[in-house]
């Protein structure tokens, strides 16, 4: 949730309620956030540098305004380019791709080149664990339950195969703009 922050920071800075709109007009297709969550990211964010917060009065409110440091762009940009580490690469893929217009053209094909290598990694996996349970040899008992795991095999295989597809399309977007 941090660098997903960081990423709307480099956007312009936004208080807390602005953020949550954020979230729930960009990147709620694929990523939530609650409230006490922002907060505790932000109040992280500023305890690392990579945010500072303005007080303002506003309309007789007071208003507390972040901004991203140069620590918190580095950090953005150390994240952007760094391959996907996470439990949930789906969200991580997403984000950074939600974010490529933050970066340079050269940097963009540098993401998505990982992107596209990640997501080859995890379908070669599926398909070799596809591979070695076709071979499987199960009491009746188990192959009615075992059959239908398997399908939800089959479903992260074509879900893996149309990311390949979109993420080539996008490849092929940002290559031109290099």
């Amino acid at each position: 949730m941090r660098h997903v922050i960081l990423g709307f920071l480099l956007m312009g800075p936004a208080t807390l309620y602005d953020l949550h709109k954020q979230f729930q007009g960009g990147v709620s297709q694929f990523y939530s956030a609650s409230l006490g969550g922002l907060r505790a990211a932000l109040s992280r964010l500023v305890d690392d540098g990579h945010a500072v917060v303005e007080e303002r009065v506003e309309n007789g409110r007071l208003k507390r305004i972040h901004s991203i440091t140069d620590s918190g762009r580095q950090e953005f940009l150390v994240w952007m380019l760094r391959p996907i580490e996470a439990a949930n690469p789906e969200v991580t893929m997403l984000a950074k791709v939600y974010f490529l217009g933050l970066l340079t053209p050269d940097q963009r094909v540098t993401v998505v080149r990982d992107l596209r290598d990640r997501v080859d990694t995890e379908l070669a996996g599926l398909r070799e664990l596809s591979t070695s349970l076709a071979d499987l040899e199960l009491p009746e008992q188990w192959a009615q339950i075992a059959h239908f795991q398997i399908r939800t095999l089959d479903y992260g295989i074509l879900a893996h195969e149309a990311a390949i597809r979109w993420i080539d399309s996008l490849l092929a977007e940002v290559e031109a703009q290099s």
